[in-house]
């Protein structure tokens, strides 16, 4: 669960609002819990990760899976503000239990597997995948009530 101050879907959609995986939302205050659930938490070389698995069908060819369609699927079903959100958890969950933790040395990033597109033969094929910016999680966390 990630907890939320009271605030307002047009804070989100100024902080987010330039990232083109985000939809921006319609106005609506918000505060309390919202529940979701990460498909994977992993580590790999002292960088933590988030990986999250989508099934959508976005077509037959590996050109439905390049990069500019993963982000228009991923902007289509707000994939963006998902990732952000999830970003903020781990990035809450670290900073709590991590000794010495910093975002930059210890969060490798988040990626999105269209398992439909994904071939062995290509590496990376059918993956989105970003680092979220470092200030940005850090203004997110305080839009949304920074709980440290």
């Amino acid at each position: 669960s990630l907890f939320m101050a009271p605030t307002t879907t047009s804070s989100l959609n100024r902080i987010l609002g330039s990232q083109q995986t985000y939809l921006p939302l319609l106005y609506r205050e918000m505060e309390g819990f919202i529940n979701g659930y990460i498909d994977l938490i992993c580590t790999h070389e002292g960088r933590y990760y988030v990986v999250d698995y989508k099934t959508n069908h976005l077509g037959d060819s590996a050109a439905d899976y390049s990069r500019d369609a993963l982000v228009a699927a991923m902007r289509a079903h707000n994939y963006g503000l998902q990732y952000w959100l999830y970003t903020v958890v781990v990035h809450r969950y670290l900073k709590k239990w991590l000794p010495k933790y910093s975002y930059k040395d210890h969060f490798g990033g988040v990626m999105y597997l269209f398992v439909r597109g994904m071939d062995p033969e290509k590496d990376g094929s059918g993956v989105f995948s970003t680092c979220p910016d470092e200030q940005i999680v850090q203004e997110l966390d305080h839009c949304l009530g920074d709980n440290s």
